[in-house]
């Protein structure tokens, strides 16, 4: 299982690499319409929020599959960027020395 964290307790690992995770998410009709009326009245849009963490959730699933197939142990430094309905992810892949 992979574990992830900002960085890492003991020094004792190695890095493998950079994994990254593009994730594009479209934007149905009501989630259009909710988020044209919170942004006139400045409020939330729950549903467009629901949408971006689906994303995040996809992209950091996509990382860790990444990592497992580097054969690591952790993801550190994970980061997410987003524009628009694309969540962007990447992380340090490390596995742990004896």
């Amino acid at each position: 299982m992979i574990s992830y964290t900002c960085t890492p307790n003991e020094n004792n690992y190695e890095e493998l690499g950079l994994v990254t995770s593009e994730v594009v998410r479209g934007m149905g009709l009501w989630t259009t319409i909710c988020f044209m009326f919170a942004n006139f009245f400045g409020t939330r849009c729950k549903h467009l929020e629901k949408e971006i963490n689906q994303a995040r959730t996809t992209a950091l699933d996509h990382l860790k599959e990444k990592a497992t197939k580097l054969g690591g142990d952790a993801l550190i430094e994970v980061k997410f960027a987003l524009h628009s309905t694309t969540v962007m992810a990447y992380a340090t892949v490390i596995k742990y020395i004896d």
